[in-house]
């Protein structure tokens, strides 16, 4: 069977007693293979890790970046479980004392460094996932996520991965203040970083400036509002004030007959109206009889 392939198994009555809905009947378990792992592979680490002393470096290298490859693969189906287990045995096979590590050649080294940082930054973000997913385990997985970042950060001090995973995990610890200072010194060594500017936006300082900064843009807008709700209400009332003008002029041309004293030109009436010495219809109405 390959990965990725489905098989039926056949579990006749008798064979599957802890299912009460079902024990009395023939079942059929439909097995859909997501990701494997080789046993003898298993049993082979586990052997070693019993007899650490005795391992060269060599061994101890090729065999934890075997684990590291499967536990890639494990992780990118997202069986997190087992991924966690294998970074886990790989790390133990790369746990040397530090006179070890001094003997080893410069190529030995440069190959130890980097497995170690793959390996515990893998294992990070397995334990990040895993605290999301499990709330229960969240404070007992991030603490144990920083410590590797620790590590991973003592062998390269600028590695992005590490640091912007430090970074995550402070905010989850509800560590605001201590985020904030971590990526602003962060920004100085990559200005330029957007992962960096993300995560220093949802710091509670971050926050609290960005609500300031939308309330003082709402009064901005709203002020305009108010200037264009005033200059409309004018437009309104010139508006009314020029109707009622054209009304009174209407009303004067279909006068037919008007007492001599009151009879006033239409340009004269205009002028008045327009100098504000008549604003009432009424008043016009009096005036041209």
């Amino acid at each position: 069977m390959k990965k990725g392939e489905v098989c039926w198994i056949k579990a006749p009555f008798g064979t599957h007693d802890g299912w009460t809905e079902v024990q009395n009947e023939e079942a059929w378990f439909r097995i859909y293979l997501k990701e494997y792992l080789d046993d003898r592979l298993m049993q082979v680490t586990n052997e070693k890790l019993k007899v650490l002393a005795n391992l060269s470096t060599s061994e101890r290298l090729s065999d934890a970046e075997l684990l590291i490859e499967n536990g890639n693969r494990f992780f990118r189906s997202r069986i997190l479980k087992e991924a966690e287990t294998l970074y886990n045995k790989a790390v133990t096979l790369l746990n040397m004392k530090v006179r070890i590590i001094d003997s080893l050649s410069p190529e030995e080294c440069t190959q130890y460094k980097e497995l170690k940082k793959r390996c515990l930054s893998n294992l990070i973000q397995v334990l990040i996932e895993k605290s999301i997913k499990s709330p229960g385990a969240k404070a007992k997985s991030l603490k144990k996520a920083l410590e590797h970042c620790q590590t991973v950060l003592a062998i390269d001090s600028k590695d992005l991965k590490a640091l912007y995973r430090k970074g995550r995990i402070l905010l989850m610890q509800k560590e605001d203040k201590e985020a904030e200072e971590f990526l602003k010194e962060c920004l100085k060594s990559f200005p330029n970083s957007k992962e960096f500017k993300y995560l220093l936006s949802h710091t509670q300082t971050s926050k609290i400036e960005n609500l300031k900064n939308e309330k003082r843009m709402c009064g901005y807008i709203f002020k305009n509002y108010e200037k264009e709700a005033e200059n409309e209400e004018k437009l309104r009332r010139e508006r009314i004030r020029q109707e009622k003008i054209n009304e009174a002029l209407k009303r004067k041309q279909t006068t037919t007959e008007a007492p001599k004293e009151n009879q006033d030109s239409q340009e004269e009436v205009r002028e008045r109206l327009e100098k504000g010495f008549v604003w009432d219809i009424a008043e016009y109405d009096s005036l041209v009889g």
